[in-house]
């Protein structure tokens, strides 16, 4: 079956496709699926599916982005691939950047960047970039890539090119002396700038520390603001705030920009609107509304992730009853 703008709900200038009704259909527009999808399926464009993929053969030419898993025996995606939970391929082509949870492998080739929780290996992995595994990568599988980093673990008889964090680490310690230790201040002591000067202390000795720096820089100019101005805005500065480094969390500078700002949004913040986006944008903030919710008060968490769908027409029921939550 085909569908195009005739038999697809239109709803914010996108296509909504409530269900796939065949095992054998073609996507003729910038679609929206629903469903899960079964049997074999070809995209014109831009494809997202808030469901499962499990089908034989798989083509889309522009972007993909699945909620669910994805198991694929043939797969051809010409722009970005992002899949939320399990990627299966037995025999895929990918032409940009992928990003996946897990990687089950048989057979596969991206021209782009990998990034990725896990990957299992049992045929031929090509990437013509670099590939950066949070965990790991294990199998008996041939693998063909510029650079490998994984987090944790390479269980592969493969080792060229392919980098353990946790290994680096032990190297780099046993071959550069210890870095002077910086005595343990009272930041909330301190004023702005001596609180800077702190922090870039400890970021020179300690890498985990260079972030908060960086953050802690970041927030100078989120002081000049008096008021949250938009949802986007809102995200972006609890993202900035969610930290676990002491340091910079009980600095004074932190405390007011969140007290002032983050704090004070979270009861005006109802009464705002937000622009439609495009699907890699989309992807970007939800992503960031869930991963900021501990820093996020409950009622505005389940307002912006309401208002996030709401950008792409869709309703957040709508997409939890078909994903089954």
């Amino acid at each position: 079956m085909r569908y195009n703008e005739t038999n697809s709900e239109q709803i914010g200038g996108r296509n909504i496709i409530a269900e796939i009704l065949d095992d054998d259909s073609i996507i003729e527009v910038s679609a929206q699926v629903m469903s899960d999808i079964y049997g074999t399926l070809q995209a014109n464009y831009d494809l997202t599916v808030y469901g499962n993929i499990e089908v034989e053969s798989l083509t889309v030419m522009g972007n993909l982005v699945c909620f669910g898993n994805c198991k694929v025996d043939s797969m051809n995606v010409q722009g970005r691939c992002d899949v939320f939970g399990t990627l299966e391929a037995g025999d895929a082509l990918l032409s940009d950047d992928l990003r996946a949870r897990e990687l089950i492998i048989e057979k596969m080739e991206v021209k782009g960047k990998v990034v990725c929780d896990t990957i299992d290996c049992q045929g031929e992995f090509i990437c013509h970039n670099r590939v950066i595994s949070s965990e790991g990568i294990m199998g008996e599988g041939h693998l063909k890539c510029g650079l490998v980093i994984c987090g944790e673990y390479a269980f592969t008889e493969e080792n060229d090119n392919v980098f353990v964090i946790s290994e680096i680490e032990e190297r780099i310690e046993g071959l550069q002396p210890k870095g002077e230790t910086v005595p343990e201040k009272d930041v909330s002591e301190m004023d702005w700038q001596e609180c800077e000067e702190y922090l870039h202390t400890l970021s020179q000795n300690n890498p985990d520390y260079k972030q908060a720096y960086e953050d802690y820089l970041e927030l100078y100019k989120w002081s000049e603001l008096k008021k949250i101005q938009s949802i986007n805005q809102y995200i972006k500065l609890a993202d900035l705030l969610n930290t676990e480094i002491k340091e910079y969390k009980e600095s004074d500078l932190y405390c007011v920009i969140k007290n002032e700002l983050l704090d004070k949004a979270g009861v005006y913040i109802f009464d705002m609107d937000i622009e439609s986006l495009s699907q890699e944008t989309f992807s970007k903030l939800i992503y960031q509304v869930y991963k900021n919710r501990t820093i996020i008060p409950d009622d505005v968490y389940v307002f912006l992730r309401e208002k996030v769908y709401n950008s792409i027409g869709l309703k957040y029921s709508t997409v939890a009853l078909m994903l089954g939550e």
